[in-house]
């Protein structure tokens, strides 16, 4: 199993999510700079009124004395203590533009003026897609009526045709053609839809590798991963190589019928390999020291004792009976 492709996928996935909520937040801002400003322009227009209807009972420069404080006023107000003054002045538009914007139906989702509402609500999105994006074709009558239509049903049975010709070209050229466009419609929906299937489950799945590796390694099955998925050396990662070892037995599992987790997968490739995860001693100085000591006590060389402790060796071939027939002789 390739381990670095799967964890691009939900690095990918991850950061196409990050992406989406920074645009998002980012127009919320905007949005909310643009509400700000044009309460801060409206607020400042009604204060410019006040200050002109005090200007006929105070002299002018009294009047500019007082405009310049209330304009200092609101620049000190806070966001939340301004978006409270100017709904008390009833100036905060925010709301009322929210409302005044209902979710328009999308394209496709439009009722046609042709169909009743009984009809169409009864239809499905897979129907009312494939209809809006059948165009219309025109049936022609004797008295010079033009029906658009885009179904068979939609003609009248006592219509009289303009002529045995173009009713024979509607029927045979323009209404199967009508009905070719219908069926490749449907074949794309089906496509698109089975696409996001496979996409969910691709992701789904990306999603269960990387959690089944980062519990390996809080179990300590498969070392630390140091290095990202993007880096040339991830595949030459010991932690990426021991995971990939855990997959493929994993996977091997899943082959045979045999439905496991990636964590049960990991116990048993420990189980496998016990070498793997044995501690390896290491001599420190110490250990040194004392082998050293215990040379000196004993003379640097192995007494009688020291082939006592070790006990004899028998040369290859030896049989179980003549070694325990040797053993027995010492017991006797």
């Amino acid at each position: 199993m390739d381990l670095s492709e799967v964890a691009e996928n939900a690095i990918e996935e991850v950061e196409n999510t990050q992406s989406e909520q920074e645009v998002e937040s980012k127009e919320n801002d905007e949005q909310q700079n643009i509400d700000t400003e044009e309460a801060e322009e409206t607020s400042e227009a009604d204060d410019s009124e006040e200050s002109e209807e005090s200007e006929s009972e105070e002299d002018e420069n009294s009047a500019e004395s007082e405009q310049g404080k209330e304009t200092k006023q609101v620049q000190e107000l806070s966001d939340d203590e301004l978006l409270a003054e100017l709904e008390k002045r009833g100036l905060n538009k925010q709301e009322e533009k929210q409302e005044k914007q209902p979710e328009q139906p999308r394209s496709w989702d439009r009722k046609p003026v042709e169909i009743p509402s009984e009809v169409w609500d009864n239809m499905d999105a897979e129907r009312r897609y494939i209809y809006n994006n059948l165009p219309y074709l025109e049936a022609r009558g004797k008295d010079g009526t033009v029906l658009r239509v885009k179904t068979r049903e939609q003609i009248p049975a006592d219509f009289e045709w303009i002529n045995d010709a173009t009713k024979e070209r509607f029927f045979g050229e323009e209404l199967p053609a009508q009905i070719y466009r219908a069926e490749r419609l449907n074949d794309s929906i089906q496509n698109q839809y089975r696409n996001r299937q496979e996409e969910e489950q691709q992701r789904r799945y990306d999603r269960m590798i990387v959690d089944g590796v980062e519990e390996l390694q809080k179990q300590g099955i498969v070392p630390k991963i140091t290095t990202t998925s993007r880096s040339p050396d991830f595949a030459k990662n010991p932690g990426v190589q021991r995971a990939e070892e855990v997959l493929n037995l994993w996977m091997e599992f899943n082959q045979k019928g045999e439905r496991i987790s990636i964590a049960t997968a990991g116990q048993i490739f420990k189980m496998q390999h016990p070498e793997l995860y044995q501690e390896k001693k290491t001599k420190s100085a110490d250990d040194k020291v004392r082998k050293k000591a215990s040379r000196n006590i004993s003379g640097g060389s192995k007494g009688a004792s020291s082939e006592e402790t070790e006990g004899p060796v028998f040369p290859p071939g030896t049989s179980l009976t003549d070694i325990a027939e040797y053993y027995g002789k010492d017991l006797d």
